[in-house]
């Protein structure tokens, strides 16, 4: 077994913010490798495996999308879809490199990254999480205004789009900035999800924390959800009408990727909100196992747009079977 684990700071003794990191790793109820490390190496390069899979999906597959969408407009879907959709896979390109990080640290069985990747990994996840909430909650309610206000199509342009994904990307960049405001260095290295991590130390945020989660959680998921069920119950009227002309592949797309997302988040969600009401356990199935699983859940978010284009929309579907086509066209004659 592996000593408490000390993390290895090359500057610590003339960096005051090296020194506060070392003292939060170490203070830390999930610092502890002996009780909260992945000791069976099986299952830790099962999640090594299973994060590799997320990370070229999302890498490859909103690689591709972008590719798609910009230069082949291989998207036959409303302009204000469209652009929305090139936004939320850029934001899964960036939080793939979070997976990165933390598969690096998984099989090192400790924190290597250094200083500057620990912070980054733990800044960079309460930036490109809730910028994906918003970004989602931005794409359901687009299509309810779409298919509200038909008359009024011409105003969801694709600069408005960017415009409104823009500002989403500058005000989640607050959330971030407000916890460096706070306490630059309160980050540790977490066995629990072996990933540095922001360990909310300070008083302040007995009340500010709850702030911050509303605003950047909550309420995006509240949007969300309400948006999805409208969207679901108007197609269901709709269908019953028999209306024409309904874009289809455009509303099961949105509904679809709203979908996985609130399941993705649900397990998580469960874990937040009945987290402080479980404590006489701490390092037991629900604080540790659990929260495993509910990370391992929501890293789907990450990878499914690719996989859900290629089922709902028959324009990207077919340009991918082209760009196959003339791939393996290519290979054969070079063989």
């Amino acid at each position: 077994e592996k000593p408490k684990y000390k993390p290895n700071i090359r500057f610590a003794q003339h960096s005051t913010a090296a020194t506060t990191l070392h003292k939060h790793m170490n203070t830390s109820l999930y610092a502890n490798y002996t009780e909260f490390g992945i000791h069976n190496p099986a299952v830790r390069y099962t999640w090594a495996c299973y994060g590799t899979f997320n990370i070229l999906s999302s890498l490859l597959g909103d690689t591709i999308i972008l590719v798609a969408s910009v230069k082949y407009h291989a998207f036959k879907l409303h302009k204000t879809i469209v652009a929305i959709m090139q936004h939320i896979a850029v934001c899964d390109i960036i939080t793939s490199t979070n997976l990165i990080l933390f598969i690096a640290s998984l099989l090192a069985e400790k924190n290597i990254l250094g200083d500057f990747l620990c912070y980054l990994r733990a800044y960079l996840t309460f930036y490109s999480f809730p910028v994906s909430f918003y970004l989602t909650a931005a794409l359901t309610t687009s299509k309810v205004c779409l298919l509200k206000y038909p008359l009024r199509e011409g105003l969801w342009t694709k600069r408005a789009a960017h415009k409104t994904c823009a500002a989403v990307w500058v005000v989640c960049v607050l959330n971030p900035v407000i916890l460096l405001a706070v306490d630059s260095s309160d980050i540790q290295f977490d066995y629990k999800e072996c990933a540095c991590y922001y360990a909310f130390s300070a008083d302040v945020w007995l009340f500010l924390k709850p702030v911050l989660g509303f605003l950047t959680s909550l309420l995006p998921n509240l949007i969300i959800i309400f948006t999805t069920t409208w969207l679901i119950m108007e197609a269901r009227r709709v269908a019953k009408r028999g209306r024409e002309g309904l874009r289809w592949q455009g509303l099961m797309t949105v509904i679809l990727t709203a979908v996985v997302y609130c399941l993705s988040v649900l397990p998580i969600t469960i874990y937040h909100i009945v987290g402080d009401f479980v404590t006489d356990d701490p390092g037991g199935v629900f604080h540790v196992y659990f929260y495993r699983f509910s990370l391992a859940v929501i890293c789907t978010n990450v990878m499914s747009n690719f996989y859900i284009y290629s089922l709902t929309v028959s324009s990207f579907r077919e340009f991918l079977f082209v760009r196959a086509s003339r791939l393996r066209s290519k290979v054969l004659r070079n063989l």
